[in-house]
């Protein structure tokens, strides 16, 4: 077996290497690096013909008229020398059995091009790029390290080491799902995929450090926080929901402890948390099959409308998108304000049944002392219906973030940039659909419990994203 065969799972993932089609604002936009290599295209031949790279897609140059092009997601990026070739140089791109082979006589153009690459394809050289300082946080199958590079020890990030033998199928695809999701964003409040890597055991993906740890706990330590705060937190957080909608991203699982804290911000005498949405796992794309996991989320968060989705009469038929992300996003608002959850104002409350049923009471102290705008906001995130319920462009543009406490440079500048090494291009993403695997096809005769958590666990505890949402409660 490869060392790179475990992401190759044709349930999971489509296994050409080239695609027809790329957004046409990609196709008529400046690339981020162009060079010539000796190219050979199926069925042609050795060829010098000029490469280009965009933001994860990889152009090759038939003719002036003609282009071949190659979704950079899952595809294995691999550095080779022939000593008995003028251009020895030689970067093998390989996805299951296909191969597209670049070749140059000049090694600091393969140097370059490898690094250019290794932020969009799987790579192999984790233990020869990184050195491991100390574990950090650890799941069921899994560790979290700070790690830095080897040629710049002052560079740390947080490398996710999944065991193979220790992943179950369906949180395989929860994997598969967030790295292929991740590698389509680029924002200011969305966690950064920096390179995925795969050895014979192991699939590591390493990401940004998060220093300053999760917001569940930022809101557990913070029983009293200013409206300046408050509004800084949503704002990010609607930015980030906003970048997604413009992708055709549904996030389905916004909660505090997906949400982490990178550092906090001096806004005059208060220190604002800087947040990055984290978790793509239950992520998918707007009009995207879903089929037997479209009733999917944590109880305590969910949009109520998605609980038809678990009933076994009739209903009405639902859409998937970014209007039950601006209901989680409302859930954790009344957070904010309250300090605690709508759906779970004691130990002994139903939290799903509530969820549900989405009663909520608007009565608290909390509330009435806050910002009119802010609760007049808060209450249009959590409209029961979706049909009615505030959109995320709509709530940018709400009074609430208009006011004068609330309204400071710092808090009011756009977040879209690009992320560690990923260059300036925006444009909609490539859709790579994700397949799914074929015991999804029973998941409409799972239990309830198999397909939705509940927010029960310890959020002190959860110090890393992804490998706590992998447990025995997770929707899989």
């Amino acid at each position: 077996m490869s060392a790179s065969s475990y992401l190759e799972d044709v349930d999971l993932i489509p296994s050409e290497l080239f695609i027809d089609n790329i957004p046409e604002d990609i196709a008529s936009s400046t690339p981020i690096a162009e060079d010539h290599f000796i190219v050979k295209l199926p069925g042609g031949k050795l060829d010098k013909l000029k490469v280009q790279l965009y933001r994860d897609i990889l152009a090759v140059c038939v003719n002036d008229y003609e282009k071949k092009y190659v979704n950079l997601s899952f595809v294995k990026t691999n550095y080779n020398v022939e000593t008995n070739s003028s251009n020895k140089y030689r970067i093998d791109l390989t996805k299951f059995n296909h191969v597209l082979s670049m070749h140059t006589d000049k090694l600091d153009r393969v140097q370059r091009w490898m690094k250019l690459l290794s932020g969009y394809c799987v790579n192999n050289d984790f233990y020869t790029k990184y050195q491991v300082i100390e574990l950090v946080g650890q799941g069921s199958f899994g560790k979290v390290y700070k790690v830095s590079l080897v040629d710049d020890p002052k560079q740390e990030y947080a490398a996710k080491v999944f065991l193979k033998s220790q992943i179950k199928p369906g949180c395989k695809m929860l994997l598969v799902n967030e790295i292929r999701v991740l590698q389509l964003l680029s924002h200011l409040n969305i966690i950064a995929i920096q390179e995925v890597h795969e050895t014979a055991d192991e699939i590591v993906v390493v990401m940004p450090l998060m220093r300053a740890g999760l917001l569940s706990t930022f809101i557990h330590n913070h029983p009293k926080m200013s409206n300046l705060v408050i509004a800084s937190i949503m704002r990010q957080l609607l930015e980030g929901i906003e970048y997604m909608t413009f992708q055709g991203i549904i996030h389905r699982d916004l909660k505090p402890s997906n949400i982490l804290i990178e550092q906090f911000d001096k806004v005059g005498t208060e220190k604002v948390p800087q947040i990055k949405i984290a978790d793509m796992g239950l992520a998918v794309f707007k009009n995207e099959d879903v089929k037997g996991y479209a009733f999917a989320g944590t109880h305590g968060y969910m949009a109520p409308e998605l609980f038809q989705l678990n009933s076994k009469g009739p209903h009405e038929k639902i859409e998937l998108s970014t209007k039950q992300d601006m209901y989680s996003a409302g859930v954790i608002f009344y957070l904010l304000i309250t300090k605690r959850n709508p759906f779970k104002p004691n130990d002994d409350s139903d939290v799903v049944k509530l969820n549900e049923q989405a009663k909520i009471s608007f009565d608290s102290m909390h509330i009435a002392k806050f910002n009119k705008y802010g609760v007049d906001l808060l209450k249009k995130m959590l409209d029961k219906n979706p049909k009615t319920r505030i959109s995320v462009n709509e709530a940018l543009n709400h009074q609430y973030f208009k006011e004068e406490e609330v309204s400071s440079p710092t808090l009011s500048k756009k977040s879209y940039q690009y992320e560690i090494g990923k260059m300036n291009t925006s444009r909609s993403p490539v859709r790579s659909p994700l397949r799914e695997p074929k015991e999804i096809n029973n998941f409409s005769k799972l239990k309830l419990k198999q397909q939705v958590i509940d927010e029960d666990e310890d959020t002190n505890t959860r110090s890393i994203n992804l490998i706590s949402r992998m447990r025995s409660k997770s929707f899989h």
